[in-house]
């Protein structure tokens, strides 16, 4: 590589550092291909500690989530803190046993679903029946004013 090259490259290392993970570890590459190019071996240094504290700070972070995660399912749970969960673990890939447990959530989800799917076409159903119910009383109401009006000969 030229010196123009390196001095390239080194730059741009040196912009990449910054607080996303990728960024420096493009950065942590480049200044490793540069070994003893002007200060890339400090800056090596620099941006690798960067890197693994962002990288422990993730894992501090992965553990809250999955702890916050367990939470929402363990305590009463229900749909939407099932949703909450979900989400959760989707987010957490295969950090201890996000995988298994979201396989288990989905399908407690689904059947979730399918129960309250159950109890609302049980209350739809009611509803209906008492739509019904109205409908006949006021039929009847009416029936029975006009049976009032006819017996009483209409005539007030």
């Amino acid at each position: 590589m030229t010196e123009e090259m390196k001095e390239i490259e080194y730059k741009r290392a040196r912009n990449l550092i910054s607080d996303d993970l990728d960024k420096c570890m493009e950065a942590k590459k480049i200044f490793t291909d540069l070994d003893d190019y002007k200060e890339s071996r400090r800056f090596l240094q620099e941006v690798t500690i960067k890197i693994n504290v962002m990288i422990e700070d993730l894992e501090v972070q992965k553990e809250e989530d999955y702890n916050r995660a367990i939470e929402l399912i363990s305590s009463n749970p229900t749909a939407q803190k099932h949703d909450q969960a979900i989400k959760i673990f989707r987010s957490l890939d295969d950090y201890k046993d996000s995988k298994e447990i979201l396989d288990r959530l989905l399908v407690e989800r689904e059947k979730m679903m399918k129960k309250d799917k159950k109890n609302l076409d049980r209350f739809k159903l009611l509803g209906y029946l008492c739509a019904g119910l109205g409908v006949i009383m006021i039929v009847l109401i009416i029936c029975a004013v006009i049976w009032s009006i006819v017996s009483n000969g209409g005539a007030e």
